[in-house]
């Protein structure tokens, strides 16, 4: 078996093809994308966005076999080389077990997905540092609005001490540094407001 680097647009109809039979369609966060290869068939792929490994899919009739294990193991060496430190994976419930044998810990999981992360301490030292409140906002603020303005306001009457939480993604029109400088200027009048850079945990890119 070879891992091969794959080009979105050259081998798209190869990639395309694959994934529908998977019943999956390919993360459009996706940078890099890889396949394990027997000769020329494809039996697996598997991308990276960002910080985390996506769009994961095996070939059904060779499920089992060690193939998600290996194609993991080179997309967690890439994303090491790329200066990644923790990973997250978005995969389907199944595959859970898989990734948290190769010493993955779940996050979170629905009847449609998992979540799971390299590190072991990041979500509880995230956690950690926030500051406690009895409220909280999540906010991407593309860009800060007098809407946005208004509902900080209400929300601060309401609540002891409120957190907003400014999405971190770059997929926005006004840059996360800057969006989140105009949430904590519109914001700096309310003295029971803490404005907080929502990391990899909040509607994060995993």
């Amino acid at each position: 078996m070879e891992i091969r680097s794959l080009s979105l647009k050259r081998d798209q109809a190869m990639i395309d093809s694959f994934y529908a039979r998977a019943g999956i369609r390919l993360d459009r966060g996706v940078t890099a994308l890889y396949g394990a290869f027997e000769g020329e068939t494809l039996l697996a792929l598997g991308g990276i966005a960002g910080n985390a490994i996506r769009s994961l899919a095996v070939e059904e009739s060779r499920q089992g076999e060690g193939i998600l294990p290996a194609l993991v193991t080179h997309l967690y060496q890439q994303m090491r080389e790329r200066g990644v430190n923790n990973m997250f994976v978005v995969t389907k419930p199944k595959y859970a077990p898989l990734f948290s044998s190769l010493c993955f810990n779940e996050l979170a999981q629905t009847q449609d997905a998992a979540l799971l992360e390299s590190s072991n301490r990041a979500f509880s030292r995230y956690l950690a540092q926030l500051p406690q409140a009895d409220g909280a906002i999540v906010m991407n603020a593309d860009p800060f609005t007098l809407g946005h303005r208004y509902l900080v306001e209400t929300a601060s009457v309401q609540c002891a001490r409120l957190n907003v939480f400014v999405l971190s993604s770059e997929a926005s029109h006004v840059p996360a540094a800057v969006r989140l400088r105009l949430v904590r200027e519109g914001c700096r009048e309310r003295a029971n407001v803490q404005v907080i850079e929502g990391g990899d945990y909040i509607i994060s890119g995993a």
